[in-house]
């Protein structure tokens, strides 16, 4: 929570690449760790785990500020989805995997998926750059694709605080991120307990009927890739209409199969499995190929900033939906589990409304770089450019 706005800085200003690995590898080390700190002192393990969260901290601001270098306008959706599609698939395989690994003993789940990390953090080393100049194979009709014939000479200004958040589609994207976190956050970590309680799936079905919501978010990113783009470039819409129609028709979906699985019981337990399904895509159809994506899109500048401040922001959700689960589900009956869901339909509808009437994928004429200062008639001067 503390880490991302100060590491979104940071990429901003400095390039994406060093603070993308420093959290990749970071994390993956401390992860490998655990069980050596955990068999010496509690206190070390829980040490460990806190420096986890740090190092995590820098990997999400990071890569958004590589995305204003690597990903062109107009294919940034389907490419952040491609993208998050890994956190989708890494949530699909971890289970099963971590089931076998338990087998040989718990530690082996920290010893192979910690030094996996490690290895595909050195790969991703090789490969990542953070502009294009430093790129060792890229050609030059893919820099020029990328750079549309525009300077990238270019600065980050200073921070404009006061423009920046008095914005109101700045302040429209983080109150849709922190509403759009809570169903979400909520979702994850209850699911496997409704099944078990509401539904009377087995330990063995639950593992598997759980999954089906990362299998509907990948999904999603497979349309989003491939149609949205498309159809977006097909339509006469502004970049801002067009997301603005994504979003609220994913919330919208999202928010009457919440309220259609309140009238459902266990004898149609296959049917939530299908709405839960439904739900899986519509909330990460809204997520990559709609609102998420606007923050670059409104402050290339300040991509990493924006996107550690937001995410901060809506670590709130993470500390509200937990609170929420323990105080509405008590026992464990039907009418418990329904007044969350109730909880998650207006989260989603009221991001519908805000982002709906306020979100904006428009340059804010504060969110430019600025080009290198260059001396005219004697005098330096830097000129605005677009990026």
């Amino acid at each position: 929570m503390v880490v991302q706005p100060v590491a979104g800085r940071l990429a901003d200003k400095f390039g994406g690449k060093f603070f993308l690995m420093t959290g990749f590898l970071g994390q993956a080390v401390m992860f490998t760790l655990i069980p050596v700190m955990a068999r010496t002192h509690f206190w070390l393990a829980v040490t460990t785990r806190s420096l986890q969260g740090f190092f995590a901290g820098f990997a999400v601001p990071s890569i958004y500020q590589l995305y204003t270098v690597w990903a062109h306008p107009t294919e940034r959706a389907a490419l952040m989805s491609f993208a998050y599609g890994g956190y989708a698939a890494g949530s699909l395989l971890v289970f099963p995997i971590t089931s076998l690994l338990c087998q040989t003993g718990w530690m082996m789940v920290f010893y192979v998926i910690g030094g996996f990390s490690l290895v595909l953090g050195i790969i991703c080393n090789v490969l990542i750059h953070s502009s294009l100049d430093k790129h060792p194979w890229i050609s030059a009709k893919e820099i020029d694709y990328l750079r549309g014939g525009r300077d990238h000479s270019k600065m980050v200004p200073a921070i404009p605080w006061k423009k920046m958040f008095t914005s109101c589609p700045i302040l429209a994207f983080i109150v849709t991120h922190i509403c759009h976190s809570y169903g979400l956050i909520v979702l994850n970590l209850c699911l496997p307990r409704y099944l078990r309680d509401t539904m009377h799936f087995s330990l063995k079905e639950n593992g598997y009927y759980s999954s089906v919501l990362y299998i509907g978010s990948i999904t999603s990113r497979v349309i989003v890739m491939l149609m949205l783009s498309r159809l977006y470039n097909k339509s006469k819409l502004s970049q801002t209409v067009f997301r603005r129609i994504v979003y609220c028709g994913g919330n919208l979906v999202t928010a009457f199969v919440f309220l259609a699985i309140t009238f459902l019981t266990c004898e149609e337990r296959m049917v939530i499995v299908f709405l839960i399904f439904v739900v899986g895509a519509s909330i990460d159809v809204s997520f990559t190929g709609a609102y998420w994506v606007s923050c670059i899109d409104m402050a290339p500048a300040f991509a990493g900033l924006l996107t550690g401040v937001s995410n901060s922001a809506a670590t709130l959700s993470g500390i509200l939906a937990p609170l929420a689960i323990s105080g509405i589900v008590t026992e464990g009956n039907k009418g418990e589990w329904n007044y969350l869901y109730y909880s998650m339909a207006a989260s989603y509808v009221l991001s519908m409304l805000v982002y709906g009437n306020f979100g904006s994928s428009e340059r804010q004429k504060w969110g430019d770089f600025i080009s290198k200062p260059t001396k005219i008639d004697g005098e330096t001067q830097a000129v605005k450019t677009k990026y």
